[in-house]
C-alpha cells in the first residue's frame, strides 16, 4: 500500500501539471500525502472550485477541494467561492470551509466565523468556534456569549456539546 501511495506522490512529482485527472487524484491521496500533492502541482483555483461543487464526486474530495481553495492565491476567485459555499446547502462544505479558512488572513477568517456561527448544523456551528479560538477573535466574544444561550445549543433543555467549546473559547481571551 505505502509503495503504491509513493508512486502516485513521485508521478505527481514529476508530472506538475495541474489537469484535473492530476488534481483528482492527488485529493483523494491518503490522508496524510494529499496535502503535500496539492502544493507540488498547485492546481487553480477554478479547477478546485469546480471539483468542491459537483455533487457528482464524493463527499472526501468536495471536502479536500474547499480546504485546498482556501490555500490558493487567487483573492477574488477565493471570495467567490467562500461566498457560494456560506449560501450551500451542504453542511460539510461550510465544515471544509471553516478548516480551510485557518489558512486565510485573519480578519478574513474571522468573518467568515462570525457568519458560520449562527448555521443551522451543530458540526458547523462548532467548527466556526474553534476557528474564532485558533484566530484569537476576542473582538467577537459578544457573538460567542449569544451564541451560548441559543436555544439552538440545547436539546430538550440540555446544553450540547459545542456550550465546552464555546466556554473554552471565550476563557482564552
Amino acid at each position: 500500500m505505502n509503495k503504491i501511495l509513493l508512486v502516485v506522490v513521485l508521478f505527481l512529482s514529476f508530472n506538475l501539471q495541474a489537469s484535473p485527472k492530476n488534481t483528482y487524484k492527488a485529493l483523494n491521496l491518503s490522508k496524510n500525502n494529499w496535502k503535500s500533492a496539492i502544493h507540488q502541482i498547485n492546481p487553480d483555483i477554478n479547477l478546485l472550485s469546480s471539483i468542491a461543487l459537483n455533487k457528482k464526486h464524493n463527499m472526501q474530495t468536495r471536502w479536500r477541494a474547499v480546504i485546498a481553495a482556501m490555500d490558493t492565491q487567487n483573492i477574488t476567485q477565493r471570495k467567490k467561492l467562500i461566498k457560494n459555499i456560506i449560501q450551500s446547502k451542504e453542511w460539510f462544505l461550510r465544515n471544509a470551509l471553516l478548516v480551510g479558512a485557518k489558512s486565510l488572513p485573519r480578519n478574513n477568517a474571522l468573518a467568515v466565523g462570525k457568519i458560520l456561527l449562527n448555521d443551522k448544523s451543530l458540526l458547523v456551528r462548532t467548527e466556526a468556534v474553534k476557528l474564532i479560538k485558533h484566530h484569537r477573535g476576542a473582538e467577537l466574544a459578544n457573538e460567542l456569549r449569544l451564541s451560548l444561550n441559543a436555544p439552538v445549543n440545547y436539546k430538550n433543555g440540555k446544553p450540547l456539546w459545542i456550550q465546552k467549546h464555546i466556554k473554552e473559547t471565550l476563557a482564552s481571551f
